[in-house]
């Protein structure tokens, strides 16, 4: 990946949005093609209203009723538990407005995760983190869209089986075990 000193590897690539991956970008961009006829470049930064911090972006496309689309459709990435816990009180509370939401437990999404190493002695974290954030942020964005062939190749080859078929499903998903309590369980969502 790309260092903070300059060096870089040239398959880096932003998907845009927070440091989760931009698939909520992804999303946004294929409904306001699909539904509202809107072409929104990858090179175009979508435009967000800042939540009560900086965890918190809110993405919305406007209504259009000749297309069907009565009203606006509302989007929202959501970084950090303390934001998560209030994101599932309005959920339960029926009061969340939200069409689609990209969660992170991380504050500050994937840039801040628990895979970043720790800083130096003497440097302060935050200001790591923002290194890292400038450097997503010139990365060249990946095209979703585009990617397709190339995840079609890995079906082909290395799955040897079609999309949604029944072998690419074993493939594809995991399974869980239901426990009784979970660690999760104790905490007050």
């Amino acid at each position: 990946l790309d260092t903070l000193d300059g060096g870089t590897q040239e398959d880096f690539g932003s998907s845009g949005g927070g440091g989760a991956g931009g698939y909520l970008e992804y999303v946004y961009r294929n409904v306001a093609k699909e539904l509202l006829g809107l072409e929104i470049s990858i090179s175009d930064a979508l435009e967000f209203k800042q939540g009560r911090n900086a965890d918190v972006r809110e993405f919305t496309l406007p209504a259009d009723p000749a297309r069907g689309v009565p009203r606006p459709i509302r989007f929202a990435a959501v970084y950090g538990f303390r934001n998560i816990q209030n994101l599932i009180r309005k959920i339960k509370a029926k009061r969340c407005v939200y069409d689609y939401v990209e969660v992170m437990a991380c504050p500050s999404g994937c840039n801040n995760g628990g895979g970043q190493g720790k800083p130096p002695p003497g440097v302060d974290p935050r200001e790591v983190l923002e290194k890292v954030e400038a450097k997503y942020a010139e990365a060249p964005r990946w095209d979703f869209g585009e990617m397709r062939e190339s995840v079609g190749k890995v079906y082909e080859g290395a799955i040897k089986a079609e999309p949604g078929s029944e072998a690419a499903k074993r493939f594809e998903q995991t399974s869980f075990v239901v426990r009784e309590q979970s660690a999760a369980a104790a905490l007050n969502w």
